[in-house]
């Protein structure tokens, strides 16, 4: 980071995301690095990771997507009982992503309703753990509360004040129920006079003292008496005022007049263009960069004031009086992106789906506070009269460096309005509970503790043996690969074997914990790597026998509620494979976690290709081949009359057909599941399709007995 590294929060909240799970609310004063912060941490995490930000542009700032993008979210109130219901259908590339999240990063969380938040934590829950808020995904929220709020209207207000305290993130339901903690970056690092700061403080905090507003309207001046205006960049409220400032003093140049007009590629919405899409300049125009410069020269940054003194039809010449250099300025390109796996290296990596390639610069006579949001300006003029927050005015106020190039273009009075009760006792609470290392390093240990405590954790595996013993028994008509007799043995063995000696760890584990963090502990790593291999030998054997599990019923409902229990219980004993596996070779938290993640994404693309039910072997029937071709009759004949396939025959009934081979109706009727209305409407098609059969075959149906199957 470009901030010293003995900065304590900032070193503070890196331990909690890095070493915990435990979700943060990062916030500070403007310019005190939170950015910076986020920047870092999307290079240097172990964390799987996707950031997102409320809207398109401060997206588009964070290197991330919106929130409504990614989670699919409406953009009304989202009411709990709706939160809960699934609107959208999400592709296959976003469940897989949101299944091996570890870490959600949401920027300029100050906009975001708490409604929205419960929408996110509905989502994460749908395709991860519902039991978990926010379906076990740590969160990291960052942005300052005293800055641009939610937008609530009064009428969507009146929907979720039912449900809600306050429209602030806080409020959420989900977010009350897990906890979190919140850090406070204190060092300001934009500016550096006290006063200055004090002053900002104040804004920030709503404390519209006497001596604060004579501070400030000290600064007032008309624009008309002010000295060198040209060199100043105004901040207002509205964009209608910025455009006119703008226009008029562009109108006021003499020179000639060049449009730059981007190029759109691929999916760029028109609201979140980085800058015009048609850029209209003149020599001595009063330009701001809207990048960062991405060579090693270093030249510009986001927010440099400057002024065209040249330009061509690929390039503009900026002068900038600040260091007193020229800058030649190319077209650059934005690039939207979503988020994807990549298939080699099973990360989360941000995709490229569109681009918006123009050059770099903004007419500066003035700009939106809005657009202001993030950058830093050496002289500002203010217009916050008509600032429709006291945080839009904090944010206009707090862009300068200093107090000294601070121009009030309108005096400033204290709001006809108070402050905000839940913001200020959220401050007070987040001022109280402020974590310190020691909570730090508590965290840090019930997290790994957590971590293995899952890992050995069995119940889950258990409760879907038992369904499936349980739904196996009570389909009728199910042809399965595996008895019911077998798979009652294996459920056994498997608490035997597993859960219990799994259980009986578990105190152990927790003791070993409680003395500390367990990756440091060399007796608890020896005892992991001794477990990872018991419990490989255990999980392989059943793996290979759900995979290898095929079974067909009559009801096509209860199959799919089978087939749903045997893929869960499938999903869950690869990820038990993948993490004690890893336990094996030792307990690193991240590496867990990498193995984890990379387990689901396997069974997610095995699961792409649905496979195809198998034709039954001489284990299950004497002439599968016959099997097959009355299936494909019994289908025929259904699609016929409009009806399900176990209204013409029952599979059980096709079983001892292709078992006994009938040679007559009366043969036939000997057969359980086939009455006398069955022989008269299709019993002249069975009995011709087991002749020709038995013919083809040069098979002698009368060796086969004619009587229905023992136990039947």
């Amino acid at each position: 980071m470009t901030q010293p590294q003995t900065n304590p929060e900032l070193e503070l909240a890196r331990d909690f995301i890095e070493q915990t799970g435990t979700h943060l609310f990062l916030t500070g004063k403007a310019g005190t690095g939170k950015t910076t912060f986020l920047h870092e941490l999307r290079e240097h995490s172990s964390k799987r990771m996707i950031v997102t930000a409320p809207t398109g542009v401060a997206a588009l700032n964070a290197g991330g997507v919106t929130l409504h993008s990614f989670f699919q979210l409406p953009f009304g109130p989202i009411l709990p009982e709706q939160s809960q219901q699934p609107i959208y259908r999400f592709s296959k590339d976003k469940i897989n992503i949101i299944r091996s999240l570890d870490l959600l990063v949401i920027d300029e969380i100050s906009m975001v309703r708490a409604d929205m938040l419960d929408g996110v934590d509905a989502v994460l829950r749908r395709f991860r753990n519902g039991r978990l808020p926010f379906g076990g995904v740590q969160l990291l929220l960052i942005g300052d509360l005293h800055q641009l709020p939610p937008v609530v209207k009064p009428d969507g207000w009146s929907l979720l004040q039912a449900h809600y305290a306050s429209p602030y993130f806080f409020s959420s339901l989900a977010l009350q129920r897990c906890g979190y903690t919140g850090i406070e970056l204190k060092k300001v690092y934009r500016q550096s006079e006290e006063q200055f700061i004090a002053l900002l403080n104040a804004v920030r905090e709503e404390r519209w003292t006497p001596d604060v507003l004579s501070a400030l309207n000290e600064r007032y001046q008309p624009v008309e008496q002010i000295e060198q205006v040209e060199r100043y960049i105004t901040l207002t409220t509205h964009n209608r005022k910025a455009d006119v400032i703008n226009r008029q003093n562009l109108g006021r140049l003499t020179g000639e007049s060049r449009k730059y007009v981007a190029v759109v590629d691929g999916d760029f919405s028109e609201s979140i263009y980085p800058v015009d899409f048609q850029l209209e300049l003149k020599p001595g125009a009063r330009v701001m960069f809207t990048r960062n410069d991405g060579s090693e020269e270093r030249l510009y940054y986001n927010g440099k004031i400057g002024v065209v003194e040249s330009f061509d039809a690929g390039a503009v010449t900026v002068y900038c009086e600040e260091d007193d250099q020229r800058i030649r300025i190319e077209p650059v390109t934005w690039e939207n992106t979503q988020y994807r796996i990549n298939e080699q290296t099973k990360e989360v990596e941000a995709n490229v789906t569109g681009s918006f390639t123009q050059i770099p610069l903004r007419l500066a006579w003035a700009i939106t506070i809005h657009k202001s949001q993030g950058l830093t300006f050496d002289r500002a003029i203010v217009d916050a009269q008509e600032a429709f927050t006291t945080g839009q005015t904090y944010v206009a106020l707090s862009r300068c460096r200093s107090l000294e190039g601070l121009v009030l273009s309108s005096r400033v009075s204290a709001p006809n309005y108070s402050a905000d009760d839940a913001l200020l006792q959220f401050d007070a609470d987040l001022e109280a509970k402020a974590p310190n290392q020691a909570q730090v390093q508590e965290a840090k240990r019930l997290y790994q503790y957590q971590l293995l405590a899952d890992c050995f954790d069995f119940s889950e595996e258990v409760s879907l043996l038992k369904r499936w013993l349980n739904s196996q028994n009570r389909i009728a008509n199910l042809i399965a690969n595996l008895p019911a007799e077998q798979l009652t043995a294996q459920v056994a063995e498997f608490e035997q074997k597993v859960a219990i000696v799994a259980g009986k760890f578990q105190p152990q584990l927790q003791s070993y914990c409680a003395e500390g963090i367990a990756a440091e502990n060399e007796a608890l790593s020896e005892r992991l790597k001794k477990a990872g291999g018991y419990f490989i030998a255990q999980l392989q054997p059943l793996f290979n026998q759900v995979e290898a599990f095929h079974f067909e019923a009559d009801n096509k409902a209860d199959e799919k509620r089978l087939r749903q229990i045997v893929d869960k219980l499938q999903e869950r004993v690869q990820l038990k494979l993948a993490v004690f596996t890893q336990l094996a070779s030792g307990f690193e938290p991240a590496l867990l976690l990498k193995a984890r993640a990379e387990a689901s994404l396997l069974l997610a693309k095995k699961a792409v290709k649905k496979p195809k039910a198998p034709a039954l072997t001489e284990a299950d029937v004497p002439f599968p081949a016959l099997f097959e071709q009355l299936r494909q009759w019994r289908k025929d004949t259904a699609d016929e009359n409009g009806a399900p396939v176990y209204t013409v025959l029952q599979q059980k009934a096709l079983v001892q057909i292709v078992c006994h081979l009938p040679g007559s109706s009366n043969e036939l009727l000997q057969l359980q599941g086939i009455g006398p209305a069955t022989v008269e409407r299709y019993g002249e098609g069975v009995l011709a399709i087991v002749s020709d059969f038995c013919a083809a075959e040069a098979i002698d149906p009368t060796e086969y007995p004619k009587a229905a199957l023992p136990g039947d």
